[in-house]
């Protein structure tokens, strides 16, 4: 996802995202048992572990967990990562382009699941792809700002959060900035607030930091599969949700 060579790449920068990415898996495996599995299951241990994944997902711990250790990471680490493009424009615009594509996909499936009778729209209305793609479309712009200023204003991003977070409308023009109907139904929401704001802390940290785009550890070690993931992540993300799909599939013969 970084435009450097690979014997260049920086090996924390994708261990990071590659324990991200695995986050992201555990998430929407809770997601999966928790919704759409929980109505499907007929064995008594995996009903457990889907009335498990419900109530997780519910939780306090899910929100904090998710919060600190999936997408805060993915976005300060894209942050950092935008520091090493040349084109962050170019980039930006393919993956919009991906993720509306990807996001027409979810609507289809969501068509489908209740044709079927599972009354759930999983549709993608803003998810990562969406938010990464925006960050990198404004990066050119915000490149143009000294580094106390992406601070002062990443830190104003995020705090705004405490905020929109209460507010909610009856349409989805403003899911963009955390604000959005009290009962959105979506596989995957990720705003601009506050995660634009770790985006910019990230990116002072690529140009402080890895101002010379090199490793910060002299012994270099592929930890996998957390490199792997990290490497791969954008291609992952489209394929891991049919891989568990299929995997989970398999419970369904499970008496």
């Amino acid at each position: 996802m970084e435009n450097i060579p690979k014997k260049e790449r920086i090996l924390e920068i994708d261990i990071l995202r590659g324990f991200a990415f695995l986050m992201m898996i555990f998430d929407h495996f809770c997601f999966d048992m928790g919704f759409i599995f929980r109505n499907i299951y007929t064995n008594p241990t995996l009903l457990k572990i889907c009335n498990w994944s419900y109530n997780y997902i519910f939780s306090e711990s899910k929100s904090i967990i998710n919060t600190i250790f999936c997408w805060a990471i993915f976005m300060f680490v894209s942050g950092i990562s935008s520091t090493f493009s040349r084109n962050n424009l170019k980039r930006g615009t393919k993956l919009l382009i991906i993720a509306t594509i990807f996001s027409i996909g979810t609507f289809i499936v969501s068509i489908l699941l209740k044709h079927f009778g599972y009354n759930m729209n999983i549709t993608i209305y803003f998810g990562i792809l969406q938010c990464l793609s925006i960050c990198m479309l404004l990066t050119p712009l915000l490149n143009k700002l000294k580094n106390y200023q992406l601070i002062f204003l990443g830190i104003f991003i995020i705090s705004c959060y405490f905020v929109t977070k209460n507010i909610f409308v009856d349409h989805l023009f403003l899911l963009p900035f955390n604000i959005r109907p009290e009962n959105l139904s979506t596989m995957d929401y990720q705003p601009l607030i506050p995660r634009l704001g770790i985006y910019m802390l990230g990116m002072v940290v690529g140009r402080t930091i890895y101002k010379e785009k090199k490793s910060i550890f002299k012994k270099k070690r592929n930890i996998q599969p957390l490199t792997f993931f990290g490497k791969n992540a954008l291609w992952l993300y489209f394929v891991h949700q049919i891989v568990l799909f299929i995997i989970l599939s398999i419970g369904i013969l499970i008496k």
